[in-house]
């Protein structure tokens, strides 16, 4: 009764990853499809979050737990191939919790010099603020469930617990990670912000190799989002139509410098406080 474990469990890796993404782009493709359906029968000023909700779970949530539950070999089961089956340590999530905050002047100062090779698009960033600033303080809260949590938990379901822990059984961490991330990272599609993303999906990634739980990935991937949300909607200056979260260690080298060296040394912790899964 348990043989349907092993359909693609032994597939190879090219396979799995074509499968992986012909999935999600199928499912990508019925989501288009339900928001000009919801368009033509909806019309409301909550369908953006509606529609982004459906499409999160649907391309990234939906084909991990899916394809997860083909993939996982008979001793294993589909949660311990997500590596959702245990929690991490509370050490571990301050030190996560550390990180990305300290990260923020490192993360602005690779925006800024990819912005020099990629120039960021006006208008899609103008789209993003006034999605990020408008609405009363029930808009806040339905962006931090939105934006913030299921953002994180179904990204990381797909792109760390699904996509990276197979490219693992293949390959390698250090590949694994890096090719995830650059996906993950593409995925945004907005070129002037893949070198922070990248970095960002490697320090995700890293998390999850190093604890063996994807909730430590997804913990520090919600405080990321959440922080940004928060101080967009708080902190945004209408005048200069942006926010200090931008501007810090944007506009010095010192800023990001220091923050690499604090990012590096909780680095050093987390790889200290645990072993590789």
């Amino acid at each position: 009764m348990y043989q349907y474990k092993r359909l693609l469990a032994d597939a190879n890796i090219m396979t799995k990853v074509t499968l992986i993404f012909l999935c999600s782009i199928f499912m990508l493709f019925v989501c288009c499809g339900m928001s000009l359906a919801l368009d033509k029968i909806v019309d409301t000023q909550y369908k953006m979050y509606v529609f982004q909700s459906v499409m999160a779970c649907m391309v990234f949530l939906l084909p991990a737990l899916a394809l997860s539950f083909f993939f996982h070999k008979q001793e294993d089961s589909s949660l311990s191939y997500l590596s959702v089956d245990k929690m991490p340590r509370p050490v571990l999530l301050g030190l996560g919790l550390v990180s990305i905050l300290s990260a923020i002047p490192l993360v602005n100062g690779t925006a800024e010099l990819n912005k020099m090779v990629v120039p960021e698009d006006e208008a899609a960033a103008a789209k993003l603020v006034e999605l990020l600033t408008s609405g009363g303080l029930s808009f806040f809260f339905l962006r931090i469930l939105v934006v913030a949590f299921l953002t994180a938990v179904t990204e990381e379901m797909f792109f760390r617990g699904l996509l990276q822990n197979t490219l693992v059984r293949y390959m390698g961490c250090i590949p694994a990670v890096c090719i995830s991330s650059l996906i993950f990272s593409l995925a945004h599609n907005d070129l002037s912000g893949v070198l922070p993303r990248f970095l960002l999906g490697c320090f995700l990634g890293f998390l999850l190799v190093r604890s063996g739980s994807l909730w430590l990935s997804v913990f520090v991937h919600f405080v990321h989002n959440g922080v940004i949300v928060t101080c967009y909607y708080f902190f945004f200056d209408k005048a200069s139509c942006n926010c200090f979260i931008d501007r810090w260690g944007s506009d010095s080298v010192l800023w990001p410098l220091v923050s690499a060296v604090v990012v590096a040394g909780c680095v050093s912790l987390i790889y200290r406080n645990t072993r590789r899964s």
